[in-house]
């Protein structure tokens, strides 16, 4: 029995012996065996076909780019399957903005776990807010269903690397997360 990723794995040996040198048991040569894995899921791992009420919080971002001339007026928005679920307001003249439910930081997402997991997670779009003309993209971060499920288990906050939004860019800051599993309260 093997630990692997939260996952209990049972194996066979990855090697059997092909033959006997000696009648003390040691072996000539080995054979590849091909891996025969049986997971027993751990049960903080959602099915496909589960529903689920996940609670989650922008908390921050830092070391933004700049979209206007020195800042930016940063919003974050979240997507799943192409559809927006969620999106915080601007915080003007900031690369370093802290959001708070009165900036719409918190949101609860009822669903079921396979559409996570169809679209590989949430993706967490990160525009600069324009009063005229379009919204700049500062970046992007996405959430594969395990970091997902990993984050709601922990109901820890975690840091994210952003991807820069073209190769003009080296990098484009950090966001902080949240996700928890909601309750009635929430």
């Amino acid at each position: 029995r093997v630990q692997f990723d939260k996952t209990e794995r049972y194996t066979k040996p990855y090697w059997k012996p092909t033959s006997y040198a000696t009648s003390i048991g040691s072996f000539d040569s080995y054979e590849s065996a091909e891996e025969e894995v049986l997971e027993y899921s751990d049960p903080s791992i959602p099915k496909v076909t589960d529903r689920l009420s996940l609670k989650i919080e922008i908390v921050s971002c830092r070391d933004l780019i700049a979209g206007d001339l020195n800042s930016s007026d940063p919003y974050v928005k979240v997507d799943l399957a192409g559809k927006d679920l969620h999106k915080t307001k601007h915080i003007l003249k900031t690369l370093n903005p802290v959001y708070c439910l009165k900036t719409k930081s918190t949101f609860v997402h009822n669903g079921n776990a396979g559409k996570i997991i169809e679209d590989n997670g949430f993706e967490f779009v990160i525009k600069d807010w324009d009063m005229i003309g379009q919204n700049d993209k500062l970046g992007h971060v996405r959430l594969t269903p395990k970091e997902v499920w990993a984050m709601a288990k922990s109901e820890q906050r975690k840091e994210f690397v952003i991807s820069p939004p073209s190769d003009k860019y080296k990098k484009a800051g950090f966001i902080t997360l949240q996700i928890k599993h909601a309750t009635s309260r929430d």
